[in-house]
């Protein structure tokens, strides 16, 4: 997971190493070596940058 902040119950879980968090926003890089990509952030226009470059990798996206 990529993202800057993350609620208490993310952050206890990249605690317990079951999730990996990187807390900062998102680059178009972040794709890259991906299968699958899920983008359900608060802000509209991270989840379109997110899923255009989904497509432009051909990634399958969900984009919330």
């Amino acid at each position: 997971m990529v993202a800057p902040e993350a609620l208490p119950a993310i952050r206890t879980l990249a605690a317990q190493a079951k999730l990996e968090w990187t807390e900062r926003c998102f680059e178009p890089a972040d794709l890259d070596g991906n299968f699958i990509v899920i983008a359900a952030t608060d802000k509209p226009e991270v989840n379109a940058a997110v899923h255009r470059g989904c497509v432009e990798r051909n990634i399958p996206v969900n984009s919330v």
